[in-house]
């Protein structure tokens, strides 16, 4: 059985820490993998200075081969102005790239896979929607913490089917 765990980026961090998963550690987890949205630099700068939020970054700072740390905003378009400044939705490379992560994670054995964006609602929503139906697919039993009960941004889900032609 697989499980997919959707949170928001304090749930995650927490749940990190809880675990005592850091970058030292983390590649000694054969059985996880985290996928990390965050915001491009001008709006996580813009909108943690205007609301005064909490820090908006990675929880693991190197790359791993079951980390994907990704920035892209929570829009629904490629490009849009915003008062926080100038958002940029998902890309087709980004897509690719977590579709690619995905597919290298599973055929390596991950079963427990932990994803977060800001609120944990919309982009790692859409994401973990992806990946449930990319299991599924695959004939896997799925488990999940009820993700899907608020918005998925469908700009993202639409890209990760894109990227993979479905």
């Amino acid at each position: 059985m697989h499980t997919i765990t959707v949170l928001s980026h304090l749930k995650f961090d927490k749940l990190m820490q809880d675990n005592k998963w850091i970058d030292c550690n983390v590649d000694n987890l054969k059985d996880a993998a985290f996928i990390s949205i965050c915001c491009k630099p001008e709006i996580k700068k813009n909108y943690l200075e205007d609301y005064k939020h909490e820090t908006d970054e990675h929880w693991f700072k190197k790359s791993h081969k079951n980390v994907l740390n990704i920035e892209f905003d929570d829009i629904f378009e490629d490009i849009t102005e915003t008062k926080f400044g100038k958002a940029f939705g998902i890309t087709i490379d980004q897509a690719k790239e977590i579709t690619n992560f995905i597919s290298e994670n599973y055929n390596k054995g991950v079963k427990n896979w932990y994803l977060h964006c800001r609120a944990g609602r919309s982009r790692s929503a859409a994401t973990g929607l992806y990946l449930k139906e990319y299991l599924q697919a695959h004939g896997e039993i799925v488990k999940d913490n009820d993700f899907q009960k608020d918005r998925v941004n469908s700009l993202v889900y639409d890209r990760l089917r894109e990227a993979t032609n479905v």
